[in-house]
């Protein structure tokens, strides 16, 4: 049986692969739907949906329908319904996956081939706050805003940004940092006042951290 990728069947090589010149090999082969094409090797190794192009022109409903079921074969549901990513994983646990030829998120893509397009602009935020989840009723749209709310509710946002910078200042102490910044004070001036480093002053100055609810009236 010869060897397959995706749609593609190997036929032949056409150009090995030089380390030396660092130059990937080269294959014809031939597509499920007739055509041939030469491809690279890293475009075989890398592409699970491997073609001549042709994945590309179907249409939208049958190729989501394939999507669907490569998302099936490729999660574990927890006892949260959790569908867990088995697939290829960002650093930070996000699940990857080629989507007509371009590497997006996995809970990104379910969201599209379950429940529609996404706007501009707008993140597919998790309600359950596992980042390999894919499961589209466990997923939420919203702005980068709406998504820092949600952060805060659940205690990420502090636990992260905030904790840190509690070591040295309280709540007061960065009213007053944010007050005395308006005024005029600068950002050298505010660290030797308050003996922190630049960062510190710059993570609070620009809403990294600090930023809840009660530092509004400032």
């Amino acid at each position: 049986m010869k060897e397959k990728y995706g749609k593609l069947i190997l036929k032949k090589r056409v150009e090995k692969r030089s380390k030396k010149y660092n130059r990937s090999g080269k294959w014809l082969c031939q597509c499920e739907c007739g055509n041939e094409k030469i491809v690279s090797d890293n475009y075989l190794r890398t592409s699970p949906f491997a073609s001549c192009g042709c994945l590309l022109k179907k249409n939208e409903k049958d190729y989501n329908e394939e999507i669907i079921i490569k998302i099936k074969n490729n999660i574990k549901i927890d006892v949260n319904n959790c569908w867990i990513w088995q697939g290829a994983k960002h650093k930070q646990g996000y699940g990857n996956i080629s989507y007509r030829g371009k590497p997006l998120l996995i809970h990104r893509v379910s969201w599209v081939v379950y429940k529609g397009k996404i706007s501009e602009g707008i993140k597919v935020c998790h309600i359950c706050d596992v980042t390999s989840c894919c499961n589209p009723d466990h997923l939420f749209l919203g702005t980068q805003k709406d998504n820092m709310k949600d952060a805060v509710k659940k205690g990420k946002f502090e636990n992260r940004n905030v904790v840190k910078v509690r070591n040295k200042l309280n709540f007061e102490q960065v009213k007053e940092i944010k007050k005395l910044s308006k005024q005029g004070m600068k950002r050298k001036d505010l660290q030797v006042k308050y003996e922190v480093g630049r960062t510190c002053i710059a993570k609070i100055l620009t809403g990294r951290s600090w930023n809840v609810n009660w530092t509004k009236e400032v």
